[in-house]
């Protein structure tokens, strides 16, 4: 049997854990900033800058 179809599964499996992971890491970045968005929205902080 040859050996490069043995070794085909794990290449393919460490770039789908690294596009995973990727992924992961996308969607956590953008949950953050929505949160930040969100707190910053919320707090009164902007009514406190001086108005034009």
């Amino acid at each position: 049997m040859p050996q490069d179809s043995s070794s085909t599964p794990n290449t393919c499996s460490l770039y789908f854990q690294a596009f995973l992971r990727n992924l992961l890491l996308h969607q956590i970045v953008e949950a953050l900033r929505c949160l930040l968005h969100l707190v910053l929205s919320s707090t009164p902080l902007h009514t406190a800058l001086p108005q034009p």
